[in-house]
């Protein structure tokens, strides 16, 4: 009974932990696609609207609840119009930079709303700045002008991307690895394609045992065949016997 339960237990571990795998696998192969599919840097590789963002700086490491360092991943959802019109301070939104300071590249950039503001045609404008920005300087102070150039960014509205929902702290480097070819080889496609030779092995060793069953059950039958009618012989044979012994008697 109790190697039953363990065996049972075991199993379903065992289904477990394939369910977990094979759904990340799809998820990974999912948003690999997603990727070659990004026609520019401003796009972001997502699926339903939900994409996954590596944290290349430490602009956000700060000790706020939701922060979050370089190397971190990011979960971000996708904006619609309306909804890039209605965010508000607090709010972590990612959007694009045609110079990311210290990385000397164009790229995206998930930083907080600061403040809310509008341009001369009214149009509506988020300030951000990252959390590990020092502390503003008082307005006036020679040191403000060189704060609000360096660590505040002015956004229109229409420029937001996506807003941040969720982080995984210390795996976006192996999520950077894994959506590279070379990465994407040896961590992805290489397990599969092992698992899936182990996979064709138990088959073949399940359809051999199920067969080598099978001709174990027929050839019981046919001994058992041969030993009934090797029975019904000797009784004919005995029938015989008896009705010639009977003839000699009278």
């Amino acid at each position: 009974m109790e190697k039953s339960k363990s065996n049972i237990v075991i199993k379903s571990i065992k289904i477990g932990l394939n369910v977990v795998f094979y759904s990340l696998i799809t998820v990974l192969i999912l948003f690999s696609i997603a990727n070659t599919k990004l026609k520019t840097t401003q796009d972001i590789a997502n699926i339903g609207g939900r994409g996954l963002l590596t944290v290349l700086t430490g602009s956000m490491d700060g000790d706020k609840e939701d922060s979050f360092s370089t190397n971190d991943l990011i979960f971000v959802k996708l904006l619609s119009e309306n909804e890039k019109m209605n965010l508000q301070p607090g709010d972590i939104i990612t959007y694009f930079k045609s110079n990311i300071q210290g990385l000397n590249r164009p790229g995206l950039i998930t930083h907080r709303i600061f403040d809310v503001a509008e341009d001369l045609n009214g149009k509506r404008v988020y300030i951000t700045l990252g959390d590990a920005a020092p502390n503003m300087p008082s307005e006036g102070s020679p040191s403000y002008a060189h704060f609000v150039e360096t660590y505040l960014d002015a956004i229109p509205y229409d420029d937001v991307i996506a807003v941040y929902t969720g982080q995984v702290k210390n795996v976006g480097q192996v999520m950077k690895e894994l959506q590279t070819p070379n990465g994407f080889a040896l961590y992805i496609i290489l397990p599969v394609f092992v698992l899936l030779i182990v996979q064709i092995a138990l088959l073949i060793k399940n359809i051999m045992g199920i067969n080598r069953e099978k001709m174990q059950l027929q050839y019981q039958a046919e001994q058992q065949n041969v030993l009934a009618n090797l029975e019904a012989e000797k009784e004919k044979m005995r029938q015989q016997i008896l009705e010639e012994l009977k003839k000699e008697q009278k």
